[in-house]
């Protein structure tokens, strides 16, 4: 866990605050410098990344998203840093959350044993990569076996609570987690309509929740960390009219009507079954 502080990157924390506020967060050549200047100042040996495709990323193409990991091949190897890239799929939100705190409670549940499927496979995979770049474990079936013994052990979860401590939080009590930051409000867009989901606008779903709270539209604005939105569904799924899709969340009721008009689009039902792949072929 980090994030820019007065002895890491503080540029960085400044210019990322002026990218969301001027539409230039997707540029690839500032996704580089924000991202590999923060893991170069720590004096890294190795990196393992993953580059998001899909309509719900910066990178909508598996095209643009290999330009972009070049780029930070490139540097790392100008710096001396082992990188090794993973793509996955943002045509949908990945796991059940997306949000501030919901995602922070979200990551606890898979330290607990208890986290969503496609998120926990994006994890292993990651964590496989760098527990082999490191020649911790010889091979991925080695580095699949030893995430999860640290799961089911609770090793996982204790150092993620060293870490809680590391930067100076008080609530080592991983109960307490789950009662903080409780949304006031909360809504629910059902389906229009019975059939199979085929396409979610990611995209759309992101900025309806950066409407809840999750995003700022002008440097100064607060965020609301009690907001956030749960996925009753996924690609694939066949759901029937009226059935609840999405449930939002925040402690704005003005804000929280907004975002929910915003996801009148966003979720496509049709009649055909629909396949999404998490990890998109770079063959």
């Amino acid at each position: 866990m980090i994030g820019q502080t007065a002895e890491i990157c503080p540029a960085d924390k400044k210019m990322y605050a002026l990218r969301d506020v001027t539409g230039t967060v997707g540029s690839i050549p500032l996704i580089c410098g924000s991202i590999m200047s923060k893991k170069i100042a720590e004096g890294i040996q190795g990196l393992v990344m993953d580059i998001k495709i899909g309509n719900g990323a910066f990178m909508e193409t598996l095209d643009e998203g290999q330009k972009l990991a070049t780029l930070l091949e490139q540097i790392g190897n100008n710096f001396n840093v082992n990188t090794d890239i993973v793509f996955s799929s943002m045509d949908q939100p990945l796991g059940r959350y997306a949000g501030l705190w919901c995602e922070v409670k979200e990551a606890i549940n898979c330290l607990q044993s208890d986290g969503p499927e496609d998120t926990m496979a994006v994890t292993l995979e990651l964590g496989s990569r760098l527990l082999i770049q490191a020649k911790t474990v010889s091979d991925k079936s080695a580095a699949m076996k030893m995430q999860r013994e640290l799961i089911e052990t609770g090793l996982a979860l204790e150092k993620f609570l060293e870490m809680v401590s590391a930067h100076g939080g008080t609530h080592a009590d991983i109960a307490s987690f789950q009662t903080l930051h409780l949304p006031s409000e909360e809504a629910v867009f059902s389906a229009q309509q019975s059939g199979i989901i085929s396409t979610m606008y990611t995209k759309l779903i992101g900025l309806a929740n950066s409407e809840l709270g999750c995003g700022r539209k002008e440097l100064a604005e607060v965020l609301d960390p009690t907001a956030g939105m749960e996925f009753y569904h996924k690609i694939g799924d066949q759901v029937m009219e009226g059935e609840p899709l999405i449930r939002l969340f925040n402690s704005n009721s003005e804000k929280l009507n907004t975002a929910l008009n915003m996801l009148s689009t966003s979720v496509v039902i049709g009649e055909e079954h629909v396949d999404h792949r998490l990890f998109p072929s770079t063959d």
